[in-house]
């Protein structure tokens, strides 16, 4: 009853209500020359009122409730009888809400829910794309090019501030230190670091450390 007529599933219990009002007033094999409410009440029931459930109805606006321009009647959707009046329940989907009226006309083969001219103009309209579409390859470059960063500078750590990189040194200066700190041999004893003046004087240096700490 709701996916033939796509009505929403929030109608459920509305549908088993219809269903089971209309069983209750329909022939049935467990009373026999009766319905189910003939037996009950002792009235035999009228079906005239019947409708196909989730049909399109149209509910008549009344006049002072509407200006002449105003729509004379409001699309809905039926989802039974009331329980208070002899009139139908209708749902407005538009506004969400319930309607109560007994001045209804209905389109029992048509389905709730079209689309209207107003639908397919709107997607038309967004079948358009918003933006021209780029190549791969051109794309790729854009994103290179605006991805690349501009090149860092090289600093050294905090830890390092007061050591001098060997990148500041002149070519002259720098060849000059290798050649005093890499000798060809480290120095196996005293009588032979005594004799190269860099081990001298670093013996010196740590003699001096030691008597200016007095260790």
């Amino acid at each position: 009853m709701l996916a033939g007529r796509n009505v929403p599933k929030t109608f459920w219990p509305e549908a088993v209500k219809w269903a089971t009002y209309v069983m209750n007033r329909s022939p049935t094999l467990s009373v026999k020359n009766m319905t189910p409410e003939e037996a009950w009440s002792g009235n035999k029931p009228t079906v005239h009122h019947f409708r196909v459930f989730g049909c399109l109805a149209f509910a008549h606006i009344p006049d002072a409730q509407r200006t002449k321009l105003d729509d004379k009647s409001i699309k809905c959707i039926l989802l039974g009888v009331s329980d208070e009046s002899k009139a139908y329940k209708l749902c407005d989907p538009k506004k969400q809400k319930i309607i109560v009226s007994r001045d209804v006309i209905f389109e029992e083969k048509k389905v709730t829910v079209e689309t209207s001219d107003d639908d397919d103009e709107s997607d038309s309209d967004m079948s358009e794309p918003l933006n021209p579409i780029q190549n791969p390859s051109d794309s790729d470059n854009e994103n290179q090019a605006s991805t690349s960063l501009a090149p860092r500078n090289r600093r050294p750590p905090a830890g390092l501030s007061d050591y001098v990189l060997g990148s500041e040194l002149d070519n002259e200066e720098e060849l000059h230190n290798l050649a005093i700190y890499t000798p060809a041999e480290d120095p196996k004893t005293y009588e032979e670091a005594a004799k190269l003046d860099i081990w001298k004087n670093a013996m010196d240096q740590e003699m001096e450390s030691i008597k200016n700490n007095d260790t």
